[in-house]
């Protein structure tokens, strides 16, 4: 990986800026944001688990969990989106694009409806 940054593409076909870190990498901050656990399969990124809400407490919750671990998660992928719809929004188009991050490959459990 030569970037720290990552288009991510939803179901859509709406495309999502997201900055990288290695894990671990606690957010510094607790904005809201969208994020995605990741990892490297083939030089392609996967998605372990795509989420949203307050960065720092949902790393935290997610990394208590284990899932992203269990599941090789290593790297993780975020951006700040301060907008509560917008966020339910890209979350659900994420999870639409990136069937990986689905159980039992993934992390999320279920399907959050796509509406604006």
């Amino acid at each position: 990986m030569s970037s720290n940054h990552h288009h991510w593409s939803g179901g859509t076909g709406e495309q999502y800026f997201h900055i990288i870190h290695k894990m671990p990498c606690r957010p510094y901050s607790n904005n809201e944001g969208n994020y995605v656990f990741a990892k490297l399969v083939d030089d392609n990124w996967q998605a372990v688990y795509i989420g949203e809400g307050k960065l720092r407490d949902r790393y935290d919750e997610a990394m208590n969990k284990e899932c992203v671990t269990d599941k090789d998660a290593t790297h993780y992928h975020w951006h700040l989106n301060a907008d509560a719809d917008e966020r339910f929004y890209e979350e659900a188009d994420m999870i639409d694009g990136n069937d990986e991050c689905m159980e039992p490959t993934g992390c999320n459990r279920q399907r959050p409806k796509l509406e604006r």
